[in-house]
């Protein structure tokens, strides 16, 4: 299938945790490394909260991060978030952050490649989603 072929980006549900509205959220600074990142363009004083998921948008891709820490942006905006697992890329200072709608982006797993209609109704479906970088 194309999935497989060629990857897939799975919407995240974040049903325990009210997104709210935070901002235009972007990188700030170049030469960030391990897990924390310094944010900038937060609606001031959004709460960040342990447990929600945002994507670093880099070129195409979408990395995947979960706030491991509490914070809050201050009075301008700017926030210094903890997350898992650390930066697995560089972010250059700009680069886009999503909250309002993180996804996972990758590859098909498991053996969601064989089912049927009826299977999946009579018995449900399961696959996984192995994130490509």
């Amino acid at each position: 299938t194309r999935g497989v072929r060629l990857g897939v980006r799975w919407k995240l549900r974040q049903v325990d945790i009210n997104i709210g509205a935070p901002g235009a959220p972007l990188v700030d600074g170049d030469g960030q490394a391990g897990d924390v990142l310094a944010i900038k363009g937060m609606t001031p004083h959004y709460p960040l909260v342990v447990g929600q998921w945002f994507n670093h948008v880099q070129g195409d891709y979408r990395y995947l991060y979960k706030v491991s820490g509490p914070g809050s942006a201050d009075a301008s905006g700017d926030v210094s978030a903890q997350i898992e697992p650390p930066l697995r890329a560089e972010p250059e200072d700009g680069d886009t952050l999503i909250f309002g709608g993180p996804v996972i982006e990758g590859s098909l797993i498991g053996n969601g490649l064989s089912w049927t209609v009826d299977s999946a109704i009579q018995s449900g479906l399961q696959f996984g989603i192995r994130e490509q970088r």
